[in-house]
């Protein structure tokens, strides 16, 4: 559907060359210069531009959650259970509001519920007195979320102090304390109103807190101080300060004989506390790098998970002498620990760095071993779920959450949460979109391009890396890098035809439409190719080595592979599957594309930072083009015929001239370009920023007409020209991002040339200092909004909010958020929504 659009531009001017002193005196808005977020209408004549840019209108039409719509979560870290027979499931990675708690009924096992966090959750309690669980969302809100487990939602978000990791609840005065890393201090919060009491000054980094129900007192663990803070549960005054081990981590609390239990990661021992006196008892000898430390209420015992001698000391309650070590898997480190109170069983997670992941299953009658239980993922945490008599498990490198059944010590249940899509492929037969979930599940996601649903989950081999359609026999095509195969799957059905073995971790294909075969990159230098029809594999060629990028030139009928540690470039013949050259490149190629006009591919040299131009008719490199450091993907604009290089690690894309092999222009981008894409339907290019957002640009004038926002670390793009939609891969927010891009026709009569004037439209005026002067146009009488917004998406400041004659408006920004307050240094966006269209520009302060 075409719709109207709001012909605008918003030009933002800093400083306007001003010195120093004329600087300071335009603050004071003499002249044409404006108040800040006073917006003035510009009489004809006044702007110093000839024309205005059609902007695309991209229209967000949703997130699509990985592997459902409760996942999103790719990386648990905590687990806790609930008296109402529910688990509660807590992680992230440290990104954006793609943290969560993921919640999963006891019996059945199912997720019913997804809860959003803004950070990492470390740690989680349970409240039985009010039903709520606790979580520590470690992120730029340092905050601790409350969620109501009747309902499953967030009832309150208390402000805490920096990176707080541990929790700990105090049943008598019905308190919550956080332990805030960062800070020293010991946040102090009512669980009754869900209110901050107190900050309580501990020492230097807390970490780990336990409680002292016999003498209601608080204990922290101070991890660089080698102490541990008292804090009176009454006064919530600290009442004692012990000197421990080095780096003391975790706590636990001895009911029976009111002992607490320090575990220290660099002294390799375990103090033992009166919680009378305060006053040590005894440090006990027990394992490499303590980590975790577990009460066994049943037969008041105390069990240290030893991190790098990958053993479990058990410690006698009563004498505080060592009874047992307990080594757990072969070759692994020790991490979570919980008790099993019906069966007086004691768990440990156990992984290495390979794929070695169980649970270690100890006799807490007998201090033995009683079993190895695999998970096929790494456990951080465990939990017990007295109700069913299940162990819960936080798989943190899996995305997933296993349940072992107490009784039986087998795995009963694995349920997802997050998968980490690595690469999209759109297929124009059915309008599908596949993704690669590379790191967590081992799947294909299959997206329906109408209902943006995913329709399918396909099993695939270890990590899938890339994807690819083949329309003409309507086929899919997986790398499982792991794996080292190629998994192929029924675009019509979704079901795995067959799997191919690949070389040594495949990582990269391309399908060739001339002679229906797909090719894949192999790490350890060759490519396999398949035929398409038969899915057998019909060559194998060796390459440079570590093959990273491919791409097909359908005038020569020729496949190109970048050799990313050989510093050349591979060419095979599509017909003989033989290699036909060997083109020097510079060093570290990266990434390719093909110029169809002028038959010529480009290769992206990361550690050069140049674009090496290959003349496909001699294959021989005829330039180098210098582009900013780190180059990382590319994509040609058959339309302008100009090559775009995304540099990672200047955060800027380089325009090249695909006639002259000339630098036409540097654009600034968002945080780490990792993919770009070019739409042939409205002459845009899309660039994919790791840090955070797509970049949107306009082919024509490589000017930056919009960003938009997606969900956390986007790493790959496809396109639909079904329906003009754009996918956006969001690794670590296991999730996709769709944009329904409604502009067509923009090379036609409709288009007006955007404004030609230097200065004016080349990314300045950012950085400013003191002052951005914005200028925008209205067609027709509309509102318009025209805002400032963090990097965390927030209001800063509204520089325009009404009704809108038709002309030019202009107002100013001085870098004050709406109180009046000075904002940080850093990048901002300024947004104008005019009627259904919006125009976003990031601008940087820099003080």
């Amino acid at each position: 559907m075409v719709r109207r659009f709001l012909i605008l531009s918003v030009l933002l001017v800093a400083g306007f060359g001003l010195s120093t002193a004329e600087a300071n005196q335009a603050q004071k808005y003499p002249g044409s210069l404006l108040k800040p977020g006073v917006m003035e209408q510009v009489k004809p004549g006044m702007l110093p531009f000839t024309g205005l840019g059609l902007l695309p209108d991209q229209e967000p039409e949703g997130t699509i959650l990985l592997p459902d719509s409760f996942a999103g979560m790719p990386v648990p870290r905590s687990v806790v259970c609930s008296d109402s027979n529910k688990v509660y499931l807590g992680g992230g990675i440290g990104y954006d509001s793609h943290e969560g708690v993921i919640v999963i009924h006891g019996t059945t096992r199912e997720k019913i519920a997804r809860v959003p966090l803004t950070g990492v959750c470390w740690s989680m309690v349970y409240n039985p007195a009010n039903n709520r669980v606790y979580c520590s969302a470690d992120g730029s809100a340092n905050e601790v979320v409350v969620i109501d487990c009747a309902a499953d939602t967030v009832v309150a978000r208390v402000p805490v102090g920096d990176h707080a990791y541990e929790l700990a609840l105090n049943r008598t005065g019905n308190k919550v304390y956080a332990a805030n890393f960062g800070s020293g201090t010991v946040t102090v919060i009512d669980a009754t109103v869900d209110t901050v009491i107190t900050d309580v000054s501990v020492g230097g980094a807390p970490y780990g807190l336990t409680w002292n129900a016999t003498d209601n007192k608080v204990y922290c663990a101070n991890w660089l101080n080698g102490n541990v803070a008292v804090i009176d549960g009454i006064t919530n005054q600290v009442v004692a300060t012990i000197p421990v081990g080095t780096k003391p981590a975790r706590l636990c609390w001895n009911q029976t004989n009111n002992r607490v239990y320090c575990v220290n990661w660099d002294s390799f021992t375990v103090t033992v506390i009166d919680g009378a006196v305060d006053t040590v008892i005894t440090t006990v000898g027990v394992g490499g790098n303590p980590t975790w430390i577990l009460w066994n209420p049943v037969s008041n015992k105390v069990y240290s998970s030893n991190q790098s001698s990958g053993s479990v000391t058990v410690i006698d309650g009563e004498t505080s002498t060592v009874l047992a070590t307990i080594p757990i898997a072969s070759g692994c480190y020790s991490r979570g620990l919980c008790c099993n109170e019906h069966d007086n069983k004691v768990y440990c997670g156990a992984n290495d760095v390979g794929s070695h992941h169980t649970v270690t299953v100890i006799d807490g009658e007998e201090d033995s071993l009683i079993t190895y239980i695999s998970t096929g993922n790494t456990v951080d945490d465990l939990a017990w779920n007295p109700e069913e008599n299940d162990i819960w498990c936080a798989c943190f490198d899996e995305g997933k959450s296993a349940a072992i059944d107490g009784g039986t010590n087998t795995v009963v249940a694995y349920v997802d949460v997050g998968c980490e899509p690595q690469a999209l492929a759109w297929n124009p037969t059915n309008n599908k979109v596949y993704t690669a979930n590379g790191y967590k599940s081992n799947t294909v996601s299959v997206i329906d391009g109408e209902t943006n649903t995913v329709v399918a989950v396909v099993p695939a081999g270890g990590r899938p890396w890339d994807v690819v359609c083949n329309p003409t026999s309507n086929k899919v095509y997986s790398a499982n890098y792991t794996g080292c195969s190629v998994t192929i799957i029924d675009g019509s059905a979704d079901t795995v035809i067959t799997t191919v073995s690949a070389g040594t971790f495949p990582e990269a294909l391309c399908w060739n439409e001339t002679g229906n075969k797909v090719y894949c990159a192999n790490q350890g230098g060759n490519v396999t190719i398949i035929d398409g029809v038969t899915d057998n594999v019909i060559a194998t060629v060796s390459t440079g080595y570590w093959p990273w990028d491919l791409v097909w030139n359908a005038t020569g009928n020729k496949i190109y592979s970048a050799n990313l540690m050989s510093a050349n470039v591979t060419v095979i013949d599509g017909v003989t599957n033989q290699v036909v050259a060997t083109v020097s490149t510079g060093t570290g190629p990266q990434a390719l594309c093909w110029n169809r006009t002028d038959n010529r591919v480009y290769c992206a040299n990361q550690s050069v930072s140049t674009v090496s131009v290959i003349d496909c008719n001699v294959d021989t490199v005829i330039a180098s083009v210098n582009v900013g450091d780190k180059p990382w993907c590319l994509a040609w604009n058959a339309a302008e015929n100009r090559v775009y290089c995304g540099s990672k690690d200047d955060d800027t894309v380089t325009v090249i001239c695909g006639k002259h092999n000339t630098v036409i222009a540097t654009v600034p981008v968002g945080d780490r370009p990792v993919a770009l894409l070019w739409n042939s339907t409205n002459n845009v290019v899309y660039c994919c920023c790791r840090g955070g957002g797509v970049t949107v640009i306009d082919g024509r004038t490589n000017q930056v007409v919009a960003t938009l926002p997606v969900g956390s670390t986007p790493v790959a793009l496809a396109l639909s020209r079904t329906d003009s939609k754009l996918y956006v891969a969001n690794e670590i927010g296991s999730s996709v991002s769709v944009f329904r891009d409604t502009l067509t026709g923009v090379e036609g009569s409709a288009r007006i040339p955007l404004p030609q004037v230097p200065g004016l439209l080349c990314n300045s005026p950012n950085p400013f200092v003191s002052f951005t002067a914005v200028t925008y146009q209205v067609p027709t009488r509309t509102r318009v909004r025209l805002k400032v917004y963090d990097a965390s998406g927030q209001v800063v400041a509204t520089l325009a909010d009404g009704i809108h004659k038709p002309g030019s408006y202009k107002t100013v920004w001085d870098g004050r958020n709406g109180s009046g307050t000075p904002v940080a240094s850093g990048v901002y966006f300024c947004s104008l929504k005019a009627g259904t269209s919006t125009f976003t520009r990031k601008i940087l302060l820099s003080k």
